[in-house]
């Protein structure tokens, strides 16, 4: 392993604690809950939302990238 993925690693541990960091703010702060909005019916919609987004990116790449083979 040579130092540059040892960095993108650390950055990456780095990104998951802030977002860790940030969903207990939330939840002390505000009393909101990232569970319980995904567990209502418009944390669902936003579900499907980001889905359909995630499912049109992994079609696009698939494309692109037997369009360059």
């Amino acid at each position: 392993m040579n130092k540059f993925n040892k960095e993108k690693e650390k950055g990456f541990i780095g990104i998951i604690v802030i977002v860790i960091l940030a969903l207990a703010a939330l939840k002390y702060f505000f009393d909101w809950s990232i569970f319980e909005f995904l567990g209502s019916p418009e944390g669902k919609s936003v579900l499907d939302y980001v889905k359909q987004i995630l499912f049109w990116l992994k079609d696009a790449a698939l494309a692109l990238w037997s369009y360059i083979h």
